[in-house]
């Protein structure tokens, strides 16, 4: 035989052989229908990177927690990365971890939820389900299923999808839900990998909606750990979303909401002209009560008036992390911050709205961020943790309670558990203080005492001392300890225009 033919079939044989060890772990099914997710708008998303290592994490809610421990942690494959453990240490069968999370429910179009998860144990189940209401399951995957992945329909058979589930190896899973067909589809690291849609558990009496997913570590007589990260929630038709505009107080803001992730509250006003057809800037405003009441207190609304064109989206944070105030938020978030701080659930809330507005409303990759005052201890901890969100900062004369240097213990109040970021976006980044000239809690020139004008001066030198170059204080003349609304519209704005030259 040509020993050139002996090559070429020994070739093929050995390319065949792989394609077929491939196709015995992977069964990629071939379709000429388009992954009918692509276009849809992020419902909720979970990263997960904001949140304390040990601690359960807020934008979650844990149940059935026995016989193990559920907390955020580093990824074991990048120290950089943090992502949820449901440990279970546990080897009696009847114990498991879960956690879940609440939405309001979507009752249209397709909706797609992803994750990736990680186990420690191939034999043994661990469950990523959706449900349509509190106790309704409709879809999902079981993970270990005797050494494989599967998923259920309504006759309850299970549907191989992955031959062998490899330990302590990422798999990114995708549950697409048709909400009016009540069927599913299952992508594992991007391929469709059922030959036909399932239809949902308990078809015929859920409802046809989303409102729920779950986590479980499933009851077992072996201790593994199931790890979870980077969840993505989609949906074609997103309940909920508030298109208001105008400058008078009955109609242009939405009324208090909640986030979708963190039990963030906040409202929100649109620019007048506001489209989803092109990208609008962000203002977030840091505050601790609401969108009422006589000014400074109801500085968002005063905001939303001076606005006029200006394309702002404007966002009122209801922050924590003001002195003696629990600000209306339920048991679990004080109970949070008393395990962490105020500050550190505020990171949380502030940029996981952030992502949802932006979603939501289309906007641009920063956010301008404002408060007054007290609400500084919410304020200077987003300059200093999250300079990459943030397009340019400005607070009217708000507290910072550091000692001004370079060290953790210089951070100040709920800070010193956190240090300063060392993101290149914070060298740069333009951030302003405005106090009035006749400011009595501002002590402009005094350098002991907890004078505003000096905790400022604080803030400036911890910003200095970790890179940051573009801190400063501007004195207005004749006012006193408000917000500096024009000033502060002004120097937003002003930023806005210089990084928009095509307006």
């Amino acid at each position: 035989m040509d020993i050139r033919i002996f090559i070429s079939r020994a070739f093929w044989m050995i390319f065949l052989t792989i394609v077929i060890a491939c196709h015995s772990s992977l069964t990629p099914i071939a379709s000429e229908v388009p992954d009918p997710t692509l276009s849809n708008p992020i419902y909720a998303q979970f990263t997960f990177d904001y949140g304390v290592k040990g601690v359960a994490p807020i934008d979650m809610t844990i149940s059935e927690l026995t016989g193990g421990t559920l907390t955020e942690e580093s990824d074991p494959s990048d120290a950089n990365n943090q992502c949820i453990k449901l440990d279970k240490t546990s080897t009696d069968a009847t114990n498991q971890l879960s956690m879940y999370k609440d939405f309001t429910p979507v009752t249209q179009g397709i909706v797609s939820v992803e994750a990736k998860i990680r186990v420690t144990d191939t034999s043994n189940w661990k469950q990523f389900s959706l449900f349509a209401n509190t106790s309704v399951e409709i879809a999902g995957v079981i993970i270990g299923d005797g050494g494989k992945m599967t998923a259920i329909d309504n006759t309850g058979t299970n549907y191989v999808l992955i031959s062998n589930v490899q330990v302590n190896r990422w798999y990114s899973v995708r549950l697409v839900l048709n909400l009016s067909s009540k069927t599913y589809d299952v992508y594992v690291d991007g391929t469709k990998l059922i030959a036909k849609t399932l239809a949902w558990k308990n078809q015929s009496t859920s409802p046809g909606q989303f409102a729920r997913m779950l986590f479980r570590n499933c009851g077992s007589t072996t201790a593994d750990i199931y790890y979870v990260d980077n969840v993505i929630v989609t949906a074609s038709n997103i309940p909920g979303l508030v298109y208001n505009g105008g400058t008078d107080k009955t109609n242009n803001t939405s009324g208090k909401l909640i986030g979708r992730t963190c039990p963030t509250q906040y409202f929100i006003s649109l620019p007048i002209g506001w489209t989803p057809t092109k990208k609008w800037p962000i203002f977030m405003y840091n505050v601790h009560d609401g969108w009422h009441g006589a000014a400074p207190n109801d500085g968002p609304q005063i905001f939303a008036q001076k606005r006029g064109n200006m394309p702002f989206i404007i966002v009122t944070v209801i922050t924590k992390s003001i002195v003696g105030n629990d600000n209306g938020y339920p048991p679990d978030v004080l109970n949070y911050c008393n395990t962490t701080s105020d500050q550190l659930f505020d990171e949380i809330a502030v940029i996981e709205l952030f992502q949802q507005i932006k979603a939501d409303y289309n906007g641009e990759d920063k956010f301008y961020w404002d408060g007054f005052s007290a609400c500084g201890h919410a304020f200077w901890p987003l300059v200093m943790w999250r300079p990459e969100f943030i397009a340019a900062a400005c607070v009217s004369a708000g507290n910072y309670l550091g000692n001004g240097g370079p060290n953790p213990s210089d951070l100040g109040r709920g800070m010193t558990s956190k240090g300063v970021s060392n993101a290149p976006e914070r060298i740069n980044l333009p951030v302003k203080q405005y106090t009035g000239e006749y400011d009595s809690v501002a002590a402009i020139g005094v350098t002991t005492g907890k004078g505003m004008w000096q905790q400022f001066m604080n803030a400036k030198a911890t910003c200095e001392a970790h890179g940051y170059t573009n801190v400063s204080i501007d004195i207005l003349p004749g006012v006193g300890h408000t917000v500096h609304f024009d000033a502060e519209l002004a120097y937003f704005y002003a930023h806005y225009l210089s990084t928009h030259p095509t307006l």
